[in-house]
């Protein structure tokens, strides 16, 4: 499950994006609005775009049970050791686990804002393409990676958070 899980977030998430959705993990306004700030705050059930959020998506809610399973699963390996004396070395394994089970699953959480904000940034960048006329261009500014010049071809492991020459790269 967890592979499916995987493969339907880097694949097929994106696909399902839309500005409006009835299904709120595919609906961006939901998804990008911040009921906390004003400035970002958009209502699904107000306003020009109303819609509820009645359907779900299989696969989102696989995603959802896969990682409360994964989180039960450390949960209650904690609990049934602290029932038992285990020696100290297991003890703090057991929390190191717990931990890194839960930055992963904050990762993975990431990765799906991530892929939101990519899908939506997406389609406004084909809506600019296509309204623009003739004589008028789109400039797009990036930043690209560090050049090490100890190295003339270096994997990612090799260079990354390594010092060097930061570069930008710009495409009209």
């Amino acid at each position: 499950e967890l592979k499916i899980v995987r493969q339907y977030i880097r694949t097929d998430f994106k696909a399902h994006i839309k500005p409006e959705s009835r299904i709120a993990t595919h609906c961006a306004l939901y998804a990008l609005s911040n009921p906390e700030n004003a400035l970002f705050r958009s209502s699904c059930s107000s306003g020009t775009s109303t819609h509820d959020h009645d359907l779900l998506c299989e696969r989102c809610d696989l995603t959802k049970s896969v990682l409360s399973k994964i989180k039960g699963i450390i949960t209650n390996m904690g609990l049934a050791s602290s029932g038992n004396q285990m020696p100290q070395n297991d003890v703090v394994k057991l929390s190191q686990t717990k931990r890194d089970v839960e930055n992963a699953i904050d990762q993975i959480e990431a990765m799906i804002h991530h892929q939101i904000r990519v899908a939506w940034n997406e389609q406004h960048r084909v809506k600019l393409f296509e309204k623009l006329s003739e004589y008028k261009a789109i400039i797009t500014m990036d930043w690209a990676q560090k050049w090490l010049p100890m190295r003339s071809r270096e994997t990612q492991k090799h260079y990354y958070a390594e010092r060097g020459m930061p570069y930008h790269i710009t495409t009209v």
